[in-house]
């Protein structure tokens, strides 16, 4: 009986511990995803990083290519460079050469560049990719001290790259990088190699081979220029009554060069339906600074005449504004039918390029 008991109490006991011992396991899970979490959540444009300095010297001898901000907390954050890295040819130039022309290396002064470049970057962040770049503590060697001057890589070390959504305020984790240059001093190719789909070039706008011009409109704002082609498949040049289904938009803008390409969509004009009538695209019209898409499709037994309007703000960003449809029988034309109309304050802020017909149609379900 005394042994039955002793082995009944070392079950308890054995249970218990391995009861402890997983939920210790499950504690310490949910402390790292809460570490990683923290982490992804990072806002590098927080107020508590806003007395860090604008520059374009990063220390006595090397100056840098793009505007850059850096922090460094070796008990924390680590330490990370917000780049703000042109996406034109011609602002890349200024910041590397028109920046610093009759620029006193002997007698420079961090503060009245600072205030400078915010203003400069000020209401015009669209024209730049901003990257965060972050070497995590765990990386840094501060035995010698957690200063810009003393701090060091280790051995293998990597770095995460952000990118920043003027959109939506957030910043996107792009990918990890192994990596033994120190925040501040990685350059624009380093970006522009890394991520090429981010970079547009600044060339002349050629026409895509095998298309022509089915339509166009200009938009004319203070300071910039712009004109947005739909274009048609050159087969489709010399027939007669045919649809306009999955016709690429391209918008340029006007430079010194002339015209080049500034965003461009190929889902946004809805695809052929071989049991729809409708003659897909109509037309494209614009006033101000906005320009309206038009097309027809088939619904049910109901013909849609669709109006897809984006307004182009002053910072060069597209956006969504608003999307219409009206409605006519088929069977009986003048059966009086309620449109619908959504604006932004149904759907948000959404990008011009990010637009497709699924998108629409759902919007209006």
């Amino acid at each position: 009986m005394g042994m039955q008991l002793n082995n009944i109490i070392n079950i308890i006991i054995f249970l218990c511990l391995l009861v402890s011992c997983k939920q210790k396991a499950q504690d310490k899970i949910l402390i790292k995803q809460d570490i990683e979490r923290k982490q992804l959540q990072i806002d590098f444009f927080d107020q508590k990083y806003n007395n860090e300095t604008f520059s374009m010297l990063i220390d006595e001898s090397t100056i840098s290519e793009h505007p850059i901000l850096s922090y460094l907390n070796c008990e924390d954050e680590g330490y990370f460079s917000i780049h703000f890295v042109p996406k034109s040819d011609s602002l890349m130039q200024f910041w590397k050469k028109g920046f610093f022309k009759n620029y006193d290396f002997n007698n420079f002064d961090l503060e009245k560049d600072n205030e400078y470049i915010r203003k400069k970057l000020k209401s015009h962040f669209n024209n730049y990719n901003i990257f965060s770049y972050q070497i995590e503590k765990k990386y840094l060697d501060s035995n010698n001290g957690c200063t810009i001057e003393s701090v060091f890589l280790k051995n293998e070390s990597s770095a995460k790259i952000y990118l920043y959504d003027e959109e939506s305020k957030k910043w996107e984790f792009l990918k990890t990088i192994k990596s033994k240059i120190l925040p501040p001093y990685v350059d624009n190719n380093y970006f522009i190699q890394n991520f090429p789909q981010l970079f547009r070039s600044n060339k002349e706008y050629i026409l895509p081979k095998n298309y022509f011009k089915l339509d166009s409109t200009q938009i004319n704002l203070e300071k910039d220029k712009y004109e947005i082609l739909i274009l048609e498949n050159n087969k489709k040049k010399d027939q007669k009554n045919f649809q306009h289904n999955s016709n690429p938009i391209e918008i340029l803008r006007k430079t010194e060069k002339g015209y080049i390409e500034k965003a461009k969509n190929n889902k946004l004009i809805f695809a052929y339906n071989d049991n729809c009538p409708a003659d897909g695209f109509q037309r494209i019209v614009s006033k101000n600074n906005y320009f309206t898409i038009e097309q027809t499709y088939c619904k049910d037994f109901l013909f849609v005449q669709s109006y897809t309007t984006f307004k182009i703000n002053v910072d060069g960003s597209i956006l969504l504004h608003k999307y219409g449809e009206e409605y006519t029988d088929r069977s009986n034309p003048d059966k009086n039918i309620k449109s619908i109309v959504k604006t932004s304050n149904d759907f948000g802020v959404i990008k011009f390029e990010n637009i497709t017909q699924e998108f629409l149609l759902q919007l209006i379900k």
